[in-house]
């Protein structure tokens, strides 16, 4: 009788064991998930705080496109080549490379 007793305490403190680390253990995953949600909500808040400054400053700033041209009126030709005519397959290539 006294074997059945200590078995029956055994097999009772085995169950406690395992309950208190699946409970442990739930707590702990429980845990982990609420620090995970509170950094990506901070993450999301920093995120967009950025973003509402990156748009301030986009807005600021203006691109502004100036044409500069100039007229050139006479230029040397140190090669010579500017007279000369091109081959016929040569313009050939170019009319067929325009878009």
């Amino acid at each position: 009788m006294r074997a059945y007793i200590y078995l029956a305490v055994a097999v009772g403190f085995a169950g406690l064991l395992v309950f208190t680390h699946s409970r442990a253990y739930d707590y702990g995953k429980l845990g982990e998930r609420e620090a995970v949600a509170r950094a990506v909500v901070a993450h999301q808040a920093r995120e967009a705080e950025l973003l509402g400054e990156l748009e301030t400053e986009r807005k600021k700033v203006r691109v502004e496109y100036r044409e500069r041209i100039k007229v050139v009126k006479a230029a040397a030709d140190p090669a010579g080549c500017i007279d000369r005519k091109l081959p016929p397959a040569l313009l050939q290539s170019l009319r067929e490379d325009q878009p």
